[in-house]
């Protein structure tokens, strides 16, 4: 799979930093032309699942729909020549998610599955990393109450992120190790489109919370607890609606003379 990423991104950028060698630009014709035609069978599965989330939604379809969007959102050179129908297909998609109550929690349940599964030694620990991978990438790009909810609870489970903490069979080498919930909710907030968020959206912070560890998490915690138990409210950028812990929360009504 890793060799398979390298030579996608190869071909991203061959064009631009190789002479115009017509064996290599064939190549890369071809394999552009081949992704395209993958990505519009991909489209097409999409619309397909949009369309059975109308008459219905379980974890499993929303799961789904979730990598959906985190594709169509991506740079993903299947769809690079057909963003004209994967664009609006996005804004479909994410707004469909948004109104389906479980969007957020269906990824909680999942990664919490998947390790009772990885506990019982019936998955291997890289199936958990590659959950909490999804979660953070995909709940960012579903700004509610109810992501907010998720990721709240999910700070406060620091298993396995620690060496006191860590699980009995968790891997110690440092390639794709799981992280704890924690962990994982750090990465996901840093990301999160949140307006005045307590930790700062900079590069620095992006490759300490991407690293994992817990550098980053009292801020975070302090931040949801102020929500959860303090009437905190918050915003999501490009929006004037205002959220606490249960909802939006309604303006006063004007009073009538």
């Amino acid at each position: 799979m890793k060799t398979f990423l390298l030579i996608c991104c190869i071909a991203t950028v061959l064009p631009e930093i190789c002479p115009a060698d017509e064996a290599v630009k064939e190549k890369l014709e071809r394999i552009q032309k081949e992704g395209t035609e993958n990505g519009k069978r991909r489209l097409v599965a999409i619309r397909e699942d949009l369309a059975a989330l109308e008459r219905g939604a379980d974890d499993e379809l929303l799961l789904k729909l979730g990598r959906h969007l985190y594709f169509l959102s991506s740079n993903d050179y299947r769809i690079r020549e057909l963003q004209q129908e994967a664009a609006p297909l996005r804004t479909k998609v994410r707004d469909a998610l948004l109104r389906t109550p479980g969007h957020a929690e269906a990824q909680e349940r999942h990664f919490l599955a998947l390790r009772s599964d990885v506990l019982e030694r019936h998955k291997a620990f890289n199936y958990l990393y590659l959950a909490g991978v999804d979660l953070y990438r995909i709940l960012p790009l579903l700004p509610s109450p109810e992501t907010v909810r998720v990721l709240g609870r999910m700070l406060e489970d620091t298993k396995g992120a620690t060496a006191e903490t860590r699980f009995p069979n968790q891997p110690i080498d440092v390639i794709n190790v799981p992280m704890s919930a924690a962990e994982h909710a750090v990465i996901a907030l840093h990301y999160l489109p949140l307006q005045q968020p307590p930790v700062p959206r900079n590069k620095v912070v992006e490759v300490e919370v991407i690293a994992g560890g817990l550098q980053h998490h009292p801020a975070w915690i302090d931040w949801w607890h102020d929500v959860r138990d303090r009437g905190r409210t918050y915003r999501f950028e490009g929006s004037p609606v205002t959220y606490n812990h249960d909802g939006v929360v309604k303006s006063p009504e004007k009073s009538s003379k």
